[in-house]
């Protein structure tokens, strides 16, 4: 049996395939393709007990490129050259793995292989009598439950490769759309209570309005509860919660009681530290400044032993449960591994002396241990411990990996892993800044978490999480970010990052900012929840991103600005992301040539946003008094003259228009292809800024005052065929009708 998954549900990348198989007695012919390479652009399949992954969607340095045409990868003639398959197995286990290659040359190609940036050995690739003459090598790989990297890359030797596929037997099929994430949400308003159910509400300043599907369940009186019952096993816990802020803005701190099938486990301890912001930007933690938001948090836990499904996990108020009220939005329950032991040739950050227990400052000590691992050219394990780090740790030429991100825990107020800025003309460093000899290379951060203490926004301090220039073949997998400012933002010119499998929550300002002439990045299977600016960002500065991929990432609940932006640049690619809840001052996505001090380094070449799912995006803007799209084109600078692609696209529920231009300068040039709107609160398109666009297949429904706003501007179309729903044009006051949405 074949599952196919519509191209639209993946996006085109750098790879051609990959398929990954479990070992379980399969017998696997080395001839014939597994898939013919001519569905090649079928990013992902599933035959049997067989997941197919595209090579498309395989990230490469150091040389490998897509041959566009016959999309499959080549380019491995140097050493190093190397290709990253993000995969997704069931359990831990062995695995049964076919590459597909073409070898033209007289002698064998030799690849390393590495899981999780640990090696797995070498494999010698045959020769093949021709470029497009196609073998397939088979190796049974151990691989971990969930999400795994799969890394190939060139030793030594003559030669090049051809790479078109990857089977793995008994993989898990990841999300079509979003991250695949290893856990299951389950939202408060839809669980059992005896609460009250507030929303759905999309004004700012209520508590429903930053909520998840903007509802969430409020408890307070004693024996008020929502109870869970899990749908599959689970032995972790993560809950986002509200509560009020104390009357100085500093926060109050309270239990909350936690039953399991009616029998009390404990207490958790919530706090509001971290939450309340008042005034106007970049906000205060003063209650006086009133405009309050930025309400909700999260607390985890590992259970004891492993709940099964059915289980029934409460939180209820107690009489010694103190907080003037409980606002639960949702629960995230999961399967968490037992902690990562340290690889074999290791150095191991207890011999340095760290204390585990976070009572003693580490934070030099790690240093030296991150200085000692690179001059030993050995990787660095940080056992499973909370570690007070309260400065930032400078990472070039290391790897250093945890036991896991519920249990290698770095924090600290100031608590970062950064790379050594690269030398920009353009670019001011801040006073702390870590050097400019950068940028840092071959940095690899595995399985561990960062927890910071920023409670408020100040621009100019460097409390993020990840900073600097990290390039030339750097890796950020399953690292876990919550109360930093930004959890990613990173300085160019530099080239060359994969970031993969991470969790960024309950930031001040951005999840991910790639800020200034930024190349071959991309993020992926990462899940972005309550940020203060910019979930997923691409910022041209003074030198333009380029080549750059945000592709099946989730974005939740943004208190400010857009799920996703892409600000200038050159060649980006936005890919099968789920985005949803944005709240105010931004879309969905936004694509523009803005000013934020000075002019972006305008779009250019393609821009591809293809196969996202925006629900309930977009927002009334306080300052324009109108609405603002879920894709949100914005020429303020200079005109769009780029070429903008969006292809497969869904919008559900959007608070405003769908899809909006505006801006003091012209769009041109944008292709819809297959876009899907379901429910927009004014029109599908509202133009604001002169247009020209092309559609073909675009659907509308529900849509609450007309097709099109448009009073004078121009807006060339060029109509294909399947275009529904939106044929009428008005010209109304956006004013009133924003108060009327």
């Amino acid at each position: 049996m074949l599952l196919r998954i519509d191209r639209r549900t993946r996006g085109i990348g750098r790879f051609a395939a990959i398929a990954v198989l479990a070992a379980s007695g399969l017998s696997l012919s080395p001839s014939p393709a597994t898939v013919p390479l001519a569905r090649a652009a079928q990013a992902l399949a599933s035959t049997g007990n067989q997941v197919w992954y595209s090579a498309a969607d395989a990230w490469s340095t150091g040389g490998p490129h897509l041959v566009a045409a016959n999309r499959y990868l080549t380019g491995f003639t140097k050493p190093g050259a190397e290709a990253v398959f993000a995969v997704d197995v069931p359990r831990d286990g062995a695995y049964r793995v076919t590459l597909r290659y073409a070898n033209d040359g007289r002698s064998p190609k030799s690849l390393a292989i590495a899981a999780n940036g640990l090696s797995l050995g070498r494999i010698a690739l045959a020769p093949t009598g021709g470029w497009t003459a196609w073998a397939n090598q088979i190796s049974d790989l151990a691989l971990r439950a969930g999400l795994d990297t799969l890394a190939y890359s060139a030793e030594g030797g003559k030669g090049n490769l051809n790479l078109a596929s990857l089977t793995v037997a008994g993989g898990s099929i990841p999300a079509a759309r979003g991250a695949t994430v290893p856990y299951v949400e389950y939202e408060a308003e839809n669980a059992r209570t005896n609460g009250v159910v507030i929303g759905p509400d999309r004004i700012f300043g209520d508590l429903a309005s930053e909520a998840s599907g903007r509802k969430a369940v409020t408890l307070r009186k004693v024996g008020q509860f929502v109870e869970f019952t899990l749908r599959q096993p689970a032995n972790g816990m993560v809950v986002r919660y509200s509560i009020p802020d104390s009357a100085k803005g500093t926060g109050i701190t309270a239990p909350l009681s936690l039953y399991v099938d009616g029998r009390f486990q404990r207490a958790l301890t919530l706090t509001s530290k971290y939450t309340w912001l008042y005034g106007s930007y970049p906000f205060t933690n003063n209650p006086a400044g009133l405009g309050g938001h930025h309400f909700y948090d999260e607390t985890h836990l590992l259970f004891p032993a492993v709940l099964p499904a059915g289980a029934r996990v409460r939180l209820q108020i107690d009489p010694g449960d103190t907080a003037p009220s409980y606002t639960i939005d949702l629960a995230d329950f999961e399967q968490v591994p037992a902690p990562y032991r340290e690889p074999a040739g290791y150095l191991s950050l207890a011999s340095f002396g760290a204390d585990p227990t976070g009572a003693k400052d580490a934070t030099a000590i790690l240093q030296r241990a991150v200085d000692a691992a690179e001059a030993r050219r050995q990787g660095l394990y940080i056992p499973a411990g909370r570690y007070t780090i309260t400065g930032h740790i400078i990472l070039n030429n290391v790897t250093i990996r945890g036991a896991g991100p519920w249990y290698t825990i770095l924090h600290g107020a100031g608590a970062g892993l950064y790379g050594e800025y690269a030398p920009n003309p353009n670019q001011i460093y801040p006073p702390n800044a870590d050097g400019n000899r950068g940028p840092s290379a071959h940095v690899q951060v595995y399985d561990l978490a960062i927890q910071g203490e920023t409670t408020d926004r100040v621009d100019a301090a460097q409390v993020n999480g990840f900073g600097g220039s990290l390039g030339g073949g750097s890796i950020i997998q399953n690292v876990w970010i919550e109360h930093t400012k930004v959890g990613m933002w990173l300085d160019g010119p530099f080239s060359d990052l994969l970031v993969v499998g991470c969790r960024i929550r309950d930031q001040t300002a951005d999840g991910i900012n790639l800020h200034d002439g930024i190349s071959n990045v991309t993020v992926e299977q990462t899940a972005v929840r309550n940020t203060g600016d910019d979930g997923l960002a691409m910022w041209s500065d003074s030198d333009p991103d380029s080549f750059d991929v945000f592709r099946n990432d989730t974005v939740q609940s943004p208190y400010l600005a857009n799920n996703i932006a892409i600000y200038g640049g050159h060649q980006n690619s936005v890919l099968n992301n789920e985005l949803t809840d944005t709240l105010t001052q931004g879309g969905g996505i936004n694509i523009g040539n803005r000013d934020y001090g000075s002019a972006v380094v305008p779009l250019s070449g393609t821009i591809l946003v293809t196969g996202n799912t925006l629900v309930r995006t977009g927002q009334v803007d306080p300052n324009w008094g109108y609405g603002v799209g879920a894709l949100w084109f914005y020429a303020q600078t200079q005109n769009i003259t780029a070429k903008i692609i969006i292809s497969h696209d869904e919008i559900d529920d959007s608070t405003a228009e769908a899809v909006q231009f505006t801006g003091n300068e012209t769009v041109n040039d944008v292709e819809f292809d297959h876009l899907t709107i379901d429910k927009a609160a004014t029109f599908a398109f509202q133009v604001q800024s002169d247009t020209t666009a092309s559609f073909r297949q675009v659907v509308a429904t529900k849509l609450g005052v007309a097709g099109v706003y448009n009073c004078g501007n121009v807006f060339a179309v060029a109509h294909g065929p399947g275009n529904i729903g939106w044929s009428r044009t008005v010209c109304d006051n956006l004013q009133s009708l924003a108060g009327a949405s």
